[in-house]
């Protein structure tokens, strides 16, 4: 039996005890710090030296850079073209899988003050087609999130969903929540789905097959994200558009380079010993999906994509988005 005590430390300071160098709770190295000066004030003073040639010389440079990142966008996407690097298992195979092969499968539900998708999410994971005997779902919700806490309630728990209220802690992040929930997790599969997602029904079933099939070596299945709000406005529909060209071609791509993969927030499926040998989630990185993309190849595992797809919302809104979109560059 794990102490509450040993849950809270493992859900915030796992990695960082153990691989120091591997987490975002340091904040920036010594010598980031020097380059990230260094740079800027050696660009400054060759343009005060040099003037006007200085400024052509860096824009030839940004040039160059730039066609070069298209340059390396084309090949991907003609090698997607050549070779499709997604994971096809097929209807038939995934309703194949009979109960008692099925592999005992954990499913972490991070949420935080959104008490108006609860009823949709329920309906969602309540579709899912694996066999109930094998299937443990985890709502995590923060302590002081009251307002969704009492919707779960009025709405009903559904009796094979288990809410997991995470007691304060410092940092308060989604990664945290994650690696909270994880320490009750007893499947030998996991994966992490945000509360307003809509998954395929027979998505867990699939990966369990993909997995099943594949060398140990390969540590998680990402499966396809799009937008199911995509006319709501100008916003939605480039969201949409770049969602579908990232995991209907770079992505798959990536895979087939055996290239870092920076996963999702949501829909990716890990071998739980892997998840854990690696570190878990890092609840000191504001894109903690993408560093543990990074961790899984820097330990020498691969990722794959599987062609079943998650339909998620789009953030409408622009200042939401800005916020979003500079969390990610981070």
């Amino acid at each position: 039996m794990i102490s509450e005590a040993d849950r809270l430390n493992a859900s915030t300071n796992f990695l960082r005890t153990r691989a120091p160098g591997l987490s975002a709770f340091g904040g920036l190295s010594v010598g980031q710090r020097v380059l990230g000066l260094t740079v800027p004030g050696f660009a400054i003073a060759t343009f005060v030296v040099f003037g006007i040639p200085a400024f052509q010389v860096f824009a030839t440079l940004l040039s160059l850079l730039y066609l070069a990142i298209v340059g390396e966008r084309v090949a991907l996407f003609m090698r997607v073209i050549n070779k499709r690097g997604l994971i096809v298992i097929s209807d038939e195979d995934a309703l194949a899988l009979s109960d008692e092969d099925a592999p005992r499968y954990s499913v972490l539900i991070p949420a935080y003050k959104e008490p108006e998708v609860i009823e949709g999410l329920f309906a969602s994971i309540g579709a899912l087609n694996y066999p109930r005997h094998k299937l443990e779902v985890f709502l995590c919700l923060e302590q002081d999130d009251v307002a969704t806490l009492e919707r779960v309630h009025e709405v009903g728990v559904p009796a094979y969903l288990r809410i997991i209220v995470v007691p304060p802690g410092d940092p308060q992040t989604k990664p945290r929540a994650c690696n909270y929930g994880l320490t009750f997790a007893n499947g030998s599969l996991v994966t992490i789905y945000d509360a307003e997602d809509h998954p395929d029904p027979l998505q867990l079933r699939k990966a369990a097959v993909a997995m099943a099939r594949a060398p140990k070596r390969l540590a998680c299945v990402q499966a396809r994200l799009r937008y199911h709000n995509v006319g709501q406005n100008i916003l939605t529909r480039w969201f949409t558009l770049e969602y579908d060209v990232w995991f209907t071609y770079f992505l798959p791509a990536l895979v087939s380079r055996r290239s870092v993969i920076p996963l999702g927030g949501t829909s990716n499926h890990f071998r739980r010993d892997v998840l854990e040998m690696v570190g878990g989630w890092d609840p000191y990185n504001v894109t903690e999906d993408a560093d543990l993309g990074v961790r899984l190849h820097r330990y020498g595992f691969e990722v794959g994509v599987l062609d079943s797809t998650t339909d998620e919302e789009a953030n409408s809104d622009f200042i939401n988005w800005l916020k979003q979109r500079s969390r990610w560059y981070k």
